[in-house]
């Protein structure tokens, strides 16, 4: 199979190039050239908790089998229709749950999904995960900070906090407790401020995520989807409804409304491609992740996938996008130049 190659770059920052084939407004869901441009899959346990990325290997959570599993991005394998692509295991004892590198990718944090204690892995080949945080609460999201010395853990509950943590022994640094359950969090690309949300209320709260000191409170006109800051410092937020899908853009000092578009997608999870304003968004009513600029608010062509697709993410260095299916189980290899 011959390989294909993502043209995002182009797309994104040159919308000349993409308005003939992803015009404004509602025209832009009905190109029918989709463009197939994919590296190669591979199938994968559908009991997959978490996918991330280096530069050149993907990894998957699996709590089936209480491991992590790993494969080359670029194996040769990946372009033969559903072949088994080579990979390496690390039992780690327990079922994993939300996983995540540091800024540097050498160390990697997990929680356990059944116990939320939190573990730190220093050797991903071969070491064996360090217990720093023994709390019970159940786990939102993890976000290494200050250069990978300190975790910011976000709880559901039964406490409704965010815990700041020594990244080698758990220590507690910090905490700043909402008044609900933390549904979603997001922090910005400098790192230097955490957006929080509960699914059931109308606005995001924002806090320092050196001193956890509340910074903001961001009104919403209805209840917040996924969301995240883009390079800009901006917030893109998804709402969360099907049938009325929007998508809007909110000035990250001030919190006003810079922008918003009328969807017919709605969308399960989102993320950011390094070093752009673009998002990749895998969509709930079919089998394609949208890809949009959102400095200008219109999508560039999408990705193509066999299977509805969980979450989509990219590695640091923007050059590889991976997708995840669980029905079937299945990872999808684009490559970005």
């Amino acid at each position: 199979m011959k390989r294909f190659f993502v043209f995002l770059a182009v797309c994104c920052f040159f919308p000349a190039c993409m308005d003939p084939v992803e015009p404004e407004g509602t025209a832009q869901y009905e190109n029918p050239d989709y463009p197939s441009d994919l590296f190669g899959y591979t199938p994968a346990p559908t009991t997959i908790s978490d996918i991330f990325c280096t530069s050149g290997r993907v990894y998957l959570v699996d709590r089936g089998t209480q491991s992590l599993i790993s494969f080359r991005a670029d194996d040769p394998n990946l372009t033969l229709p559903d072949s088994l692509v080579p990979s390496d295991t690390l039992s780690l004892g327990f079922s994993p749950g939300k996983a995540v590198f540091d800024q540097s990718s050498d160390v990697l944090f997990l929680t356990d999904r059944v116990t939320n204690f939190v573990y730190r892995l220093d050797d991903i080949t071969s070491g064996s995960p360090e217990l720093i945080s023994s709390s019970e609460f159940i786990v939102t999201d993890l976000f290494p900070v200050d250069q990978g010395s300190s975790l910011l853990v976000c709880f559901l509950g039964p406490e409704w906090l965010v815990r700041k943590l020594n990244a080698e022994t758990g220590e507690i640094e910090g905490e700043y407790s909402t008044d609900w359950p933390i549904t979603r969090a997001a922090l910005s690309v400098g790192e230097d401020h955490l957006l929080l949300s509960n699914s059931g209320l109308n606005y995001l709260i924002e806090i320092d995520a050196a001193t956890l000191q509340r910074t903001d409170s961001i009104p919403l006109p209805e209840r917040p989807g996924p969301f995240l800051y883009n390079s800009s410092g901006n917030i893109v937020l998804f709402n969360q409804y099907v049938i009325h899908p929007v998508i809007y853009l909110f000035d990250g000092e001030s919190g006003e409304l810079l922008n918003k578009m009328e969807s017919i997608n709605s969308y399960k999870t989102c993320s950011l491609l390094p070093g752009t304003n673009t998002v990749l968004a895998p969509r709930r009513s079919d089998s394609r992740i949208s890809v949009l600029n959102t400095e200008t608010m219109i999508f560039a062509p999408s990705l193509f996938c066999f299977s509805y697709a969980e979450r989509a993410i990219a590695t640091p260095d923007g050059q590889l996008i991976v997708v995840f299916s669980d029905n079937p189980g299945r990872v999808y290899i684009f490559f970005n130049q």
